[in-house]
């Protein structure tokens, strides 16, 4: 034995004596542990250089206490804790090929390799230095393997087995770093723990982790510390099992075991030399052919010029080609050009696919265990699991291993034996709540969590493979020959389809789809989702019964006006009004006063003034007294007696009174009140809250968002999916038709069907791209053979035709190959450049050119006239138009002037001028078309149209609201009408009688009576919704019960429903 050369870091060499000091065969003697002798690693190579561990160590405790100075002067902090990592691991023990024999302090060496990592740096230096050493390899393993009976020992290694095989991303806060530091750490940490996997294919450390697993779970009672062990375990298999495969740096074939077989306790296999000899004969026949390609495109300076007829240069002369040209399909003049390249922040992430197929021993030991797990323990799991996911807290768990196990679990329950039953747990509405509800909480993760987006869309990926294979095992449910099996889908179908968040979801991805973070892969799942989706929802509605949805739709509802806040504002009184007020009030107020004591605990909202504004004790009295006088002069005694004696709690001895005084001096501090001259409101303060509080509308209404029931329309919903971002996702998988699966390819010209044919809008697909993927799958010779693609190729077929006959008629059509459509962009595309109206809209509010241009006419025809406004529409009455809409236009159009809007109304109070100019102006319209409106326009003040019926009614103007409703222009004669008038009421008095006689004989029928009732009820809800609403709208009776849907197949019900 002899010292060598001193080391770099302050070392020395250590050889054997019998061999000469060199480069390959010297081992590095770092520090140890300042309280015990310095210890040395130990080489891979140790035991064929013939080193004695204890000789070594004899070494290095003798000249230790002599180097340690000198090397702490050199050694900089980080190769210091390089050293004390060395040493740690160099006092592990070693592994002789059958035995791992282990040192005295192995366990504190262990501890201290936990506690480095515990106190590691954002760069992981310990961790990448541990990682370099193979400790997992050559140390941890084979000693967890020979030595795991030794618990203390055993649950150590497990801890820091565990910490060393985490992955990589978690130490990131599973954001891939930005830096190219960064990023180097992080490839370098991730390849280290690939290395390790392949350590672990060890048939004793397998063996070692089932007993000690079994002994535990075995026992009668666990300790804490024992179920914590378990934790680990399994904790410890996931992430050996969860490191990435990477199939090209093993080169291994189909069927050959690989690493990942191996971990599953298989012997490896022998590579097929057959299949290897095949694949390089490949590979080099590929080459050549490259080969002899690029040398036939290289130019030669003596291969000659020629030029292309018929094709023009920038000049006028014919094009010139430095090679030879043989077919036009090869002339091209993008060759030179450069494309425009994306950053690399914006391209998708890149589809990895590390698919393999195992070899046919691995296949069948899975396909047992399946089948075991399946049987015996899926159900009974996901439910513990769901359970478990539901009580934890959001961010302590994360649901991809629980989405992953739906998605292959019921794809092999499928794909083996179908039986539902055994897959019943995730086989149910809950399991659409839950995917949906995560599958929103991860599209807006990665919104607000940029940093985290990729680490969200692998989730999100993970939940629409599960929501797929939901669909897809409803799908094989349908064809099942058990009645009950069939049963159970309706019931499933029916609650998801009805409800609008899971009907929509699959558009909702769409929308909410970001090509920047999700792949092609992401992209391909979720066509392959509506394609189902669409199939079970069509199939669905087109019921006998049909089918019944929710709808969220904006609902109007009348708007409630603070009143207590509203009142008595219509200016000062003088003190003649005040005293008549008084004496019409006086004995009414008495008998309030009276009984204010029992009715103030009804009235809790009034309060005398608003506490959460910030004023003084005098405003506050103020207000007190205010509101007080406004509710007297609106008459509304017993709420002004009851603020009155609430305010004299607050303020007592004061301007309301003391307590327990007669009711006669309660009147008389009431009348002090009202006589009273108060400050008033500043003007700005009231007109801010007018504002807030009152529409600026006639009918003073809102909208809000409300759940409505109606019959689902297919062909509607079928409408959702013509946006250019559906459309766009469609046609770039389009592109790659001919490496798409055959259920991609299926999916695709199924939509692509529904639009262009089901919704009459082949203009959809008059789009470069999309004509561009055609010429490819014309020209594909796989049209001849695949299926799915000869159905493409007829569809591009039916496209291109539907092109040229559109193009004989609209000129601007080539324009529209560059931009993505919808379907009304389809729709002026094939039939004319004008307003799109739905087929389910009656498109009142929108004007075509041919209206305008008539609107125009008749107001150059009419502008002579007196009323020059009603004459013109008179001539629009019949097609829908409203008054208000004729004038609009004209304004629009700069015919007319516009009108300079009335100020609004200071007070709900009707002055006597006002009255008197809305008597006249009733007098003056009554026989107008529609009166209401221009009597709205003539009143100098602005008001609702509510208010000013109902003044109308109080006035003594009219009898009902409907007098002045708007009418139909009038093209009979009065003798005519009246003769029209007496064969209705006639006709209407004979159909009565029948109608009375009818529902009387339907009410003697067992089980109609509750029909009949359902029915007056609804059409009282619909006469009710229409006397609020000109607009009639049409309203579907919609049969809730079976009763319900048995009453139509009968036929004096439908006749019943004929004369209604």
């Amino acid at each position: 034995m002899q010292i060598g050369a001193k080391t770099p870091t302050g070392g020395y060499h250590i050889v054997p004596s019998s061999m000469p000091v060199s480069a390959t065969n010297v081992f590095p003697a770092p520090l140890g542990r300042r309280d015990k002798a310095a210890r040395c690693q130990r080489p891979s190579g140790q035991m064929e250089h013939g080193i004695n561990r204890a000789t070594t160590l004899q070494v290095v405790g003798w000249c230790s206490v002599k180097l340690y100075s000198m090397a702490a002067m050199s050694l900089r902090p980080t190769d210091y804790l390089r050293a004390e990592i060395e040493a740690c691991v160099a006092s592990l023990g070693y592994y002789d090929g059958t035995t791992y024999h282990k040192e005295k302090d192995t366990l504190e060496s262990v501890k201290d390799l936990i506690r480095y990592l515990r106190r590691d740096g954002e760069d992981h230096e310990v961790r990448r230095h541990i990682g370099s050493l193979a400790v997992t390899k050559t140390d941890l393993i084979p000693m967890f393997a020979d030595h795991w009976k030794n618990e203390e020992l055993s649950d150590v290694i497990i801890r820091l087995l565990v910490n060393l095989t985490n992955p990589p991303l978690l130490l990131y806060e599973e954001a891939l770093p930005e830096k190219k530091l960064g990023r180097h750490v992080y490839l370098e940490l991730l390849s280290q723990i690939q290395a390790n996997k392949a350590a672990f294919v060890h048939e004793k450390v397998w063996i070692a982790l089932a007993e000690k697993l079994g002994k535990i779970l075995k026992a009668e009672s666990r300790s804490e510390a024992a179920s914590l062990t378990v934790e680990r375990i399994l904790i410890l298999v996931r992430n050996v099992l969860h490191v990435p495969a990477d199939p090209k740096e093993e080169g291994r074939a189909d069927d050959d075991a690989s690493i990942h077989d191996q971990l599953r306790g298989e012997a490896a296999k022998s590579r097929d030399n057959a299949e290897l000899a095949r694949i390089r004969e490949r590979d080099r026949a590929e080459k050549e052919a490259r080969d002899k390609r690029i040398a036939s495109s290289r130019h030669s300076r003596f291969a000659g010029t020629y030029t292309i007829q018929g094709m023009k240069s920038l000049s006028d002369r014919d094009l010139i080609s430095h090679k030879a040209v043989f077919s036009a399909k090869d002339v091209t003049l993008s060759s030179n050009k450069k494309p425009r390249k994306t950053p690399k922040n914006r391209l998708p992430p890149t589809e990895k696919d590390p698919s393999h197929r195992s070899a046919m021993a691995v296949r069948l030991f899975l396909r047992e265990f399946c089948v075991e797990l399946l049987n015996g323990a899926y159900n009974g799991l996901m439910h513990s699991v769901h359970a478990s996911l539901q009580r934890a807290h959001p961010d302590s768990h994360d649901e991809t291993f629980y989405f992953w196990a739906i998605a292959f679990f019921m794809e092999f329950n499928r794909a083996f034996k179908f039986r539902v039953e055994l897959v019943s747990e995730t086989t149910s509405v809950t399991t659409f709540h839950f995917i949906a509800t995560h599958c929103d909480k991860y599209l807006a993760a990665v919104t607000v969590e940029k940093r985290k987006a990729l680490a969200h869309v692998r989730r999100l990926h993970s939940a629409l493979k599960a929501y797929k294979e939901l669909l897809r095992t409803l799908a094989a449910m349908k064809a099942s020959p058990d009645e009950t099996v069939r049963g159970s889908l309706a019931v499933i179908l029916s609650n998801v389809f009805y409800m609008d968040e899971y009907r929509n979801l699959p558009l909702e991805l769409f929308h909410r789809l970001k090509p920047i973070y999700m792949n092609r892969g992401y992209i391909r799942d979720l066509v392959e989702i509506v394609h189902v989706f669409l199939k079970l929802l069509e199939e669905f509605s087109k019921g006998s019964r049909g089918l019944v949805i929710q709808q969220k739709k904006k609902a109007v509802r009348k708007k409630k006006l603070n009143a207590q806040s509203n009142r008595g504002r219509s200016g000062p009184m003088d003190e003649t009004a005040k005293e008549a007020l008084w004496e019409d009030i006086k004995d009414e107020l008495k008998s309030s006063l009276a009984d204010a004591s029992t009715t103030e605990t009804e009235d809790a909202e009034l309060i005398p003034f608003d506490p959460a504004e910030h004023s003084d004790e005098q405003s506050q009295k103020v207000e007190c007294l205010r509101r007080i006088r406004a509710s007297l002069q609106d008459k509304m005694t017993s709420e002004a007696a009851i603020l009155f004696r609430k305010s004299r709690r607050l303020f007592p001895d004061d301007a309301f009174g003391s307590e327990n005084v007669p009711v006669e001096e309660e009147l008389e501090a009431l009348k002090d009140i009202l006589m009273a001259s108060l400050p008033e409101e500043p003007q700005g303060e009231v007109e801010e809250e007018r504002d807030k509080e009152e529409e600026a509308d006639e009918s003073e209404e809102e909208d809000r968002t409300a759940a409505v029931e109606r019959v689902f329309d297919f062909q509607e919903f079928l409408v959702k999916f013509t946006e250019p971002r559906i459309l766009s996702c469609y046609g770039l998988l389009l592109k790659s038709f001919d490496s798409n699966s055959n259920q991609t390819n299926v999916a695709l010209v199924k939509l692509f069907h529904r639009l262009a044919w089901d919704l009459k809008c082949p203009a959809l697909f008059y789009q470069a791209s999309i004509f561009r993927s055609f010429q490819r799958i014309l020209a594909s010779p796989k049209k001849l053979t695949d299926p799915a693609i000869k159905e493409l190729a007829r569809f591009a077929t039916f496209i291109v035709r539907k092109f040229t006959e559109n193009a004989a008629t609209n000129v601007h059509i080539f324009m529209e190959l560059f931009f993505w459509k919808r379907a009304r962009d389809a729709f002026e595309v094939e039939n004319g450049y004008r307003p799109y109206v739905p087929p389910n809209k009656s498109g009142r509010g929108a004007w075509t050119q041919e209206e305008q241009d008539e609107l125009v006419r008749a107001f150059h025809e009419y502008r002579s006239t007196e009323d020059v406004l009603e004459r013109v529409f008179e001539v629009f009455e019949g097609r829908g138009k409203k008054y208000r809409q004729v004038r609009s236009k004209l304004e629009s159009l700069g015919l007319i002037e516009k009108r300079v809007r009335q100020p609004r109304a200071p007070s709900a109070v009707w002055s006597e001028e006002e009255e008197a100019k809305l008597r006249e102006l009733v007098e003056q319209f009554r026989s107008a078309v529609d009166p209401v409106s221009r009597i709205l326009e003539g009143l100098p003040l602005r008001r609702s149209k509510r208010s000013v019926l109902e003044k109308c009614v109080e006035l003594g103007l009219i009898r009902e609201k409907r007098e002045l409703s708007r009418r139909k222009r009038r093209e009979e004669e009065e003798g005519s009408e009246e003769e029209e008038v007496t064969v209705v009421e006639r006709e209407e008095t004979e159909v009565g009688g029948e109608l009375n006689s009818a529902l009387k004989e339907l009410y003697q029928k067992e089980g109609m009576r509750g029909v009949l009732g359902w029915l007056a009820t609804s059409l009282t809800h619909v006469i009710e919704d229409r006397e609020e609403d000109d607009e009639v709208i049409p309203v579907p009776l919609v049969p809730v019960t079976d009763s319900h849907a048995e009453a139509f197949q009968s036929e004096r019900f439908l006749e019943i429903l004929r004369m209604l």
